[in-house]
């Protein structure tokens, strides 16, 4: 570059003395030369141009990333009058300084391919011959991103090149470390065929070569390379060194060719040979040295004739895992003769080795290859590779095989052809993905044909899979403008779940598809015929899939060419969706047409049935584009939009759209939503907006503004009111009630941090069944500045108190906020179980996506749990499952608004950090099951809502359990709350016997709770009931008191009727009941009707007494009634009774 640049002015004779003068244009000229649009070269201090000795002050090369060499006190002392004796003779050619700071950035150039023939060694024959009598640069500075490791280099040197000869002596140093060089010595002459050659390269450890190589350890290097002799008999002793010992050596010969005797062959060829070996492993990572051992090796003997034809007699590389023996012959022509290459890769430890690849870890357990080709045994070709137990971190394969066999053409038809075979076994992916796609095992079989014009043909390749499986069938031609490929692709898959995870979707059915035509990838030309068609396609997208569920069909047929875009045929056809489509389109003209249809948007939507149309037009001239969508839906709903783009950019797009009886989807909304609109856009590519929205219930809103597309900038206003029972649809079962009103702003950059305003709701109520609350009266007003919104919300429980939350949230992921809710006097009840009041204050920070936290403090005042109603005792029995079959939309909607379909996501949601107390301000009283306990305590949430850890309990104050007309003392009794946060009771009442203690216990979830009864030792329960009631008299019971302690029992525990039911049966008595008197005896009693109007009943104690009760209906109003005991009293009355 140094010499083109100081010599440039010869090139450039016809500038001016004043250009000369000012250098400017020579300049220009010479950076104008040497850059290009990689490459910029910068010249300054340019000064005897025209003179024997030419110098420039700097000179500097950059790329996209800045400056990377730098070139100080360049000059260039030459004879300019023996460039008419036809030679360059220069006395010096140097640098003060030059810097390398680091590589250049990559370029892309344009590489030709080598000629065929084959050429013989020599100098080459330049018009000028060469003489640089003194090569000097004082500073050379590598950069530390050049190799690695930064140095300083001096380089002083002659070369001549002159009438066939090379004479070069070269002498390289480091300046940082004197002991580093390089010195070559290198001659030849074509007139006396003689080769001299003398190099040698030393460096210390740490050196610059060891640190551009990146050896292990940086050692000391020394390389020699010398010999000297005719190119007839020449040899080259090499040597290369490390740490003071010899590592690898051999020779490089080269001398007469032997075949040159050969009557058949001409005269004047060179036969060549090394053999070269030694201990690599000091220059290899450790992880290849097993590969290689110490002992690596190559020979190489062949010869070339003088008419260009080469022949490898012998090809050997050998390390401990490797071995590779071959020849080959080329002739003059370039054509391959023969091949015969076989090798392998065998493991020195016979388990595994690592092959020296770069990338990922490679390893192989064993891998056998050879190639044969002998045009003097006839045109066939044969391969053949192997590989077992290939592995890498991403990837492993059991077995690897590929082969391959064919044949030559002639010389008249020179071509190749043949068939090859591919299997792969055992593959495992790390990706599961991959893995579930790919499978466990494939196959690759077909033929190939490549002739003399270069088209090469594929015929019948298939790829094979465990359930999937494609072919190809086609041509490649290389044409002036580039490839071209013509054929047929076919593919088909009998399951596509085993692509879910590469899709991304939980897919399922089958699908097959073929696409025959042809097409020029660098031009973008194409001329195709796509058919394919999918069987019970499923994504697991709920609202999609019963769009595509049956089968689909899909026919495309359309071209591209140098006229334009020509879409034939489209069409897809599905049991629920379908659309066609065709058209021409080029860069002044076409017209497109398209139509879609959707049986029932039901599908999508539950609340809206009927059939959803889109039909469009677009037409382009040389005037613009211009066109129309027309969108048709149920109940005369629908939505047009109409637009042109002129050529200078200007456009302009209409709108108009109405949603017809909006009750369907909001029910408290009965009317037609409507919105119209315009949006124009000037040629310097401004937009201006201006769109109306109307509504029932004072729906209303307005988008004006402006927004450029060159700048990006936006001044846009939104104001209006919405419902915001719309959102019902993504709530439910939960329902909102109530307006909003918005009035916000967008002026700068779209984002954020651009967008102003408030959004207001007042009056509004929220319903949530889940907890039987109704959030009444709530009033939020929301202020959005700076990427954060400031929020207050009050509101009231319809059950009675105040709740008031306020605080920041930035408007950014994730979401980070402060919130804090004030709770007054909240009345919180299911007007079923439990009833209480809450007061305090809960505090949230944090992101709102989780990873926050939730403290506070919640006061509760007097609260009552009634646990009658657990487990279906205050109204009917849990609905049992129903499978519903042939459930259509509206009807799965339902199910799920109620709460009855398992949608997954009850184990979501964000993680919240808690530190809760909970306070009981007031009493907690609990009754059911004859219970009544007063209580009191708090409890602490800690944890996160994952995990929650409660701490402390609500416990017994006092209490009572009534049972058979006996009140017994609670003697414990519980409330706290279980990891999951829902309330857990216990409730005891113990008696203790001369036969024991008896104890009766209900406890479980607040929602469910059990009825235990047990004593110890351990009875019966009915016995353990009657010791629990009767104290040391209940072995005086009698049996049939016993009995009735058993049925009552199995009344509280499930509400049965027990034994009394089963004598009940028996005896036909009408009733039958147990129980005691007033002084506490056991008591029988039984009744029957002895006719129509005649009804008698009996009582009988354990002290022996009876009484017996006859009841005669007179009339509907009338009736006598006599009794007589075991004591003779007897009595009779007249009963008058009258409804009203």
């Amino acid at each position: 570059m140094l010499a083109l640049i100081l010599t440039a002015p010869v090139r450039a004779q016809d500038q001016s003395d004043a250009d000369e003068e000012a250098g400017g244009l020579l300049v220009n000229f010479l950076q104008d030369t040497l850059s290009d649009e990689n490459r910029k070269v910068r010249v300054s201090g340019l000064e005897g141009t025209f003179s024997s000795r030419a110098t420039i002050e700097k000179l500097t090369v950059s790329d996209d990333q800045g400056v990377w060499l730098t070139m100080t006190g360049a000059v260039l002392d030459w004879n300019r009058l023996a460039l008419v004796r036809g030679r360059f003779s220069v006395n010096t050619l140097g640098a003060d300084e030059i810097i390398i700071a680091r590589l250049p950035g990559k370029t892309t150039t344009d590489t030709e391919l080598p000629t065929p023939e084959a050429t013989p060694f020599q100098v080459p024959d330049l018009p000028v011959a060469i003489e640089l009598g003194e090569i000097s640069v004082g500073r050379l500075e590598l950069g530390e991103a050049v190799v690695g490791v930064a140095a300083e280099l001096e380089v002083d040197g002659t070369l001549t090149l002159a009438e066939g000869a090379l004479d070069t002596n070269l002498s390289v140093t480091r300046l940082d470390r004197p002991a580093d060089a390089i010195e070559l010595i290198a001659r030849f002459d074509n007139a006396t065929r003689n080769i001299a050659l003398d190099l040698s390269v030393t460096e210390n450890a740490g050196g610059l070569i060891s640190a551009a190589l990146k050896l292990p350890g940086r050692p000391p290097l020394s390389l020699t390379a010398a010999g000297e002799g005719p190119v007839s008999d020449f040899t080259a002793d090499i040597a290369l060194a490390s740490d003071g010992e010899r590592r690898v050596a051999g020779q490089v010969r080269l001398r007469a060719d032997a075949l040159s005797d050969r009557p058949d062959k001409a005269g004047g060829g060179i036969a060549f040979s090394a053999d070269l070996g030694g201990d690599l492993t000091p220059f290899l990572p450790p992880d290849y040295r097993e590969f290689f051992g110490t002992d690596t090796r190559l020979v190489l003997d062949g010869a070339r004739d003088g008419e260009g034809r080469v022949e490898i007699g012998e090809l050997s590389v050998r390390s401990d895992a490797l071995g590779l023996d071959g020849s080959l012959v080329i002739d003059a022509a370039g054509t391959v003769e023969m091949v015969d290459f076989q090798g392998g890769i065998t493991p020195p430890d016979g388990r595994r080795v690592l092959l020296p690849l770069t990338g990922p870890r490679t390893t192989l357990a064993q891998a056998t290859f050879s190639a044969q080709l002998d045009r003097a045994q006839g045109d066939g070709w044969a391969l053949r590779m192997q590989a077992d137990g290939l592995e890498r971190p991403d990837l492993s394969v059991d077995m690897m095989r590929i082969t391959g066999v064919g044949d030559l053409g002639g010389a008249e038809a020179p071509r190749i052809q043949g068939d090859l075979k591919a299997i792969m076994r055992g593959i495992d992916l790390a990706d599961p993905a991959q893995a579930a796609a790919v499978g466990a095992g494939l196959s690759l079989d077909g033929h190939f044909a490549l002739g003399n014009d270069g088209v090469l043909g594929l015929d019948g390749f298939e790829v094979n899979g465990p359930d999937y499986r494609a072919t190809l069938d086609g041509t490649l031609r290389w044409l002036d403008s580039g490839p071209k490929v013509q054929g047929t692709i076919s593919a088909g898959a009998a399951d596509l779940a085993r692509f879910s995870g590469l899709a991304g979707l939980e897919l399922s059915g089958a699908a097959n598809a073929q696409i025959s035509g042809s097409g020029a990838p660098l031009s973008g030309s194409f001329d195709i015929v796509l058919d394919a068609r999918a069987q019970e396609l499923a994504t697991g997208i709920e609202r999609l899939d019963p769009v595509i569920a049956g089968q689909t069909v899909l026919h495309l047929d359309a071209a591209r060419d140098e006229t334009g875009l020509n879409l034939r045929a489209f069409r897809l056809n599905g049991k629920q969706l379908s659309a066609d489509a065709d058209g021409r389109l080029s860069s002044t003209d076409g017209t497109l047409r398209l139509s879609a249809e959707l049986a029932d948007l039901a599908l999508l939507t539950p609340e809206l049935s009927g059939p959803l149309k889109l039909t469009g037009r677009g037409r382009r001239s040389p005037e613009g584009w211009g066109g129309r969508l027309r969108l048709e839906g149920p109940q005369a709903s629908h939505a047009d939009l109409t637009g042109i783009i002129a050529p200078d950019g200007a456009a302009g797009v209409r709108f108009s759209a109405e949603l017809a009886r909006l009750e369907r989807l909001v029910p408290e909304l009965a009317g037609s939503l409507t919105a119209k609109g315009r949006a124009r856009r000037d040629p310097a590519g401004t937009w201006s907006i201006d769109t109306d929205a109307k509504g029932p219930a004072g729906i209303s809103s307005n988008i004006t503004g402006t927004f450029d597309e060159s700048t990006g900038q936006t001044d846009l206003a939104a104001k209006g009111q919405l419902r915001l029972n719309v959102a019902n649809l993504f709530i439910s079962p939960n329902s909102v009630d109530g307006p909003a009103n918005f009035d916000l702003t967008l002026k700068g950059q779209p984002s954020l941090a651009a967008l102003r305003g408030t959004i207001s709701t007042s009056g509004t109520v929220l319903a949530i069944p889940s907890v039987a609350q109704t959030i009444e009266n709530i009033g939020a007003t929301v202020t959005i500045a700076d990427s954060r919104a400031d929020i207050v919300m009050t509101g009231g429980l319809r059950a009675g108190g105040g709740l008031r939350v306020g605080g920041t949230v930035a408007l950014s992921p994730p979401f980070d906020g402060r919130l804090t809710a004030d709770l007054s006097n909240l009345v919180l009840t299911d007007n079923i179980s439990y009833t209480t009041s809450a007061s305090g204050q809960l505090v949230y920070a944090g992101p709102l996506t989780g990873n926050g936290d939730l403290s506070g403090e919640i006061r509760f005042g007097r609260t009552e749990i009634n646990l009658n109603t657990a487990s279906g005792a205050a109204g009917a029995a849990p609905i049992p499952p129903i499978d519903h079959r042939g459930e259509t939309a509206a009807v799965r909607a339902t199910l799920k608004r109620a709460g009855l379909i398992d949608t997954g996501n009850g184990n979501g949601g964000p993680v919240i950090g808690l530190n809760v107390r909970l306070v009981n301000g007031d009493r907690v009283y609990a009754r059911g099951y004859g219970l009544q306990a007063e209580m009191g305590g708090d409890i602490l949430l800690r944890g996160t809502t994952a995990q929650v850890e409660p701490a402390g309990q609500i416990e017994l104050i006092r209490g009572s359990l009534d049972l058979f007309g006996r009140r017994l003392k609670l003697t414990r009794g519980v409330i706290d709350l279980q990891g999951d946060l829902k309330p857990y009771v216990e409730f005891q009442s113990t008696t203790s016997t001369s036969e024991g203690q008896a104890t009766i216990e209900i406890s479980g979830p607040l929602d469910a709770p059990e009825v235990k009864v047990y004593s110890d030792p351990e009875r019966p329960s009915e016995e353990a009931l009657a010791m629990l009631l009767f104290g040391n008299r209940f072995s005086e019971l009698s049996p049939l008191v016993i009995a009735q302690m058993a049925a009552s029992l199995a009344r509280l525990r499930s509400g049965g009727g027990g034994v009394t039911g089963k004598v009940r049966d028996a005896t036909g008595a009408d009733t039958v009941g147990v129980g005691a008197d007033a002084g506490g005896a056991g008591l029988l009693r039984g009744g029957g009707y002895l006719s129509e109007n005649v009804y008698t009943d009996f009582s009988v104690n354990t002290e022996g007494e009876t009484e017996l009760n006859l009841n005669l209906d007179v009339t509907d109003s009338v009736t006598l009634k006599g009794t007589v005991d075991n004591s003779g009293n007897t009595a009779l009355g007249i009963f008058y009774e009258r409804d009203y």
